[in-house]
């Protein structure tokens, strides 16, 4: 996975690079490949933000964080990147399984409607 970090108002640290790339290992099960991330430190006022951009294969995704500790944000961020990469996967697996094809819903719904049709033959004891 690509990386690139911005550091705003913020002295770079090379810990916190090597702690993000770990906790960004989280999301190559995904393996939305060639990934990218865009990671960016900001202090503002009393608080640390935390910006990670995930991009890869025609999508990208993002997650903003507000905490008291650069680290803190970096695990929510993650969650939260976890989260909806596992949503994005659902989806395009859902997708791929011919009973949730249109068709099918409507053979369903139209089955359910009318009492004449048996959506399935018993067998005979």
């Amino acid at each position: 996975m690509k990386t690139h970090f911005n550091f705003r108002q913020v002295e770079r640290s090379e810990e916190m690079i090597e702690y993000v790339i770990h906790r960004l290992e989280k999301l190559r099960k995904f393996e939305w490949q060639p990934m990218s991330a865009h990671i960016t430190f900001c202090a503002e006022r009393h608080a640390c933000r935390t910006e990670i951009r995930v991009s890869g294969r025609g999508m990208t995704m993002k997650a903003v964080v507000e905490a008291d500790s650069y680290a803190d944000g970096v695990d929510q961020a993650v969650a939260k990147l976890q989260r909806q990469l596992e949503k994005k996967k659902n989806r395009v697996q859902d997708h791929l399984v011919p009973s949730n094809t249109r068709s099918a819903k409507l053979e369903r719904a139209s089955a359910l409607e009318d009492p004449e049709t048996p959506l399935r033959r018993r067998r005979s004891a």
